[in-house]
This record gives C-alpha cells, structure tokens and sequence, in this order.
C-alpha cells in the first residue's frame, strides 16, 4: 500500500508551521499530513521552515573539521574474517580505517585550533610511511536541535542533530525515535514528552562521547 515517488522537492508549502503539500521538480504535488525531515545537514524543514532553535555542544566536544582518504585493500575478505574500524589517537584528534572488500576508507577527525589540514595530511603520512591523496574536507558544529517535533513533521538522523563523524549511536538513537513515536501512535499531545525524550537521548549521546576526551593532554 506504499506509493513511492522520486523526485526532487523544489518548494514546501507551509501555513504557521503546518506543512501543507510539497511542490515537486516535475511540477507534480504531494499532499502532507505528516513529514520526516530526513535532508541531513541541509535541514530544510526545521532550519528552512521552522527556525527551530540550535544547541551548540562546543563547549563540550572539540572536534569541528575532518578529511577523508582511500588506501588499498590488500585482502580479499570471507564470511567468516573478524573484520573492525580501526581507530588511532593522533596530534590533534584521531583517524579512522574501515575495512571494505576493495578499499579502506579512512580519515583524520580534528580541532583547526590545533591543526591545519595540510599539517594534519602530512602527520597522516608519516603515520603511513607514505603519501595520501585528499577525498574531502568538511566542517561540522556539533549540537541538536532543541525539539525534533515541531507542527506536522520530525527531523531525524542529521536533520535532528550531529556529534561525530562515525558517531554509531547516531543509528541508534534514529531507530529509538522512529520506535518512540509509534509508541506514542503519532499522538499530538504527546509532543512535548517526544521532544524531551529524544533531547535527553542526545545529551546522553554528548556525555558518551564526552568521555573519550577526559585526560590529561
């Protein structure tokens, strides 16, 4: 009973802050009753639509740029290979190797307080022993929205909020609020208690990640 349409949305209708249809590329409408922000950090409706007030963790977690990277994968992985992300302490963050079959895909997480990312590339390769080439860099300010339900639509995964790169509780705590809400049957009434819980997910989030920064450098 799924009708699924691809296309681009090009304007979102709204009247004060209900979300009334959404005006397609192809010049096609989709009614709304009820919507998931899910654009990432783009944040159409809950920055472009409702405003919605941001809470910075800056103060709390100090990672704010990071650059990504390929190196070659020599194995050729079975069913049965215990394969994990690999995680290094460096200068002024920590760098990541994730195994896949035909590469690793890697990169450098860091504070540009301390780091620029030409140093940062060069501390990368004389970790490796050799030269790496760049994929991509990119900032990123940690924090959450303040309410995630906000009139007819919810913002979640990186719409909602963001902490690290390769933060894996992100997944998690998508999956608790899309479970919350069906336990609270899209309830409209119960959107102050949402909005509360899923902020405290998220604080706890910060507290967990927090804790991997507490020492004495």
């Amino acid at each position: 009973g799924v009708n699924w349409v691809d296309g681009e949305v090009i304007k979102i209708n709204h009247t004060n802050g209900i979300i009334t249809d959404l005006n397609l590329k192809d010049d096609s409408i989709i009614d709304s009753d009820f919507v998931f922000d899910c654009s990432g950090f783009a944040r159409l409706i809950i920055d472009g639509v409702h405003n919605e007030s941001w809470v910075s963790y800056n103060d709390y977690l100090m990672m704010n740029k990071a650059f990504t990277f390929f190196l070659p994968q020599t194995n050729q992985y079975g069913i049965n290979d215990k394969t994990y992300t690999q995680m290094y302490s460096m200068n002024a963050g920590w760098m990541f190797q994730i195994p896949l079959q035909h590469r690793w895909g890697c990169g450098y997480v860091f504070n540009t307080d301390y780091l620029s990312v030409e140093d940062g590339k060069r501390e990368i390769e004389e970790h490796l022993g050799h030269e790496i080439e760049i994929r991509k860099v990119f900032d990123f300010n940690p924090g959450t929205h303040k309410n995630s339900w906000v009139g007819n639509s919810i913002s979640i995964g990186l719409s909602y909020g963001f902490i690290e790169p390769l933060e894996a509780t992100s997944l998690m705590s998508t999956i608790m609020q899309l479970k919350k809400l069906i336990d609270f049957n899209f309830n409209e009434t119960n959107k102050d208690l949402y909005n509360k819980w899923c902020y405290q997910i998220n604080e706890q989030n910060l507290c967990f990640i927090r804790y991997h920064y507490l020492c004495e450098r």
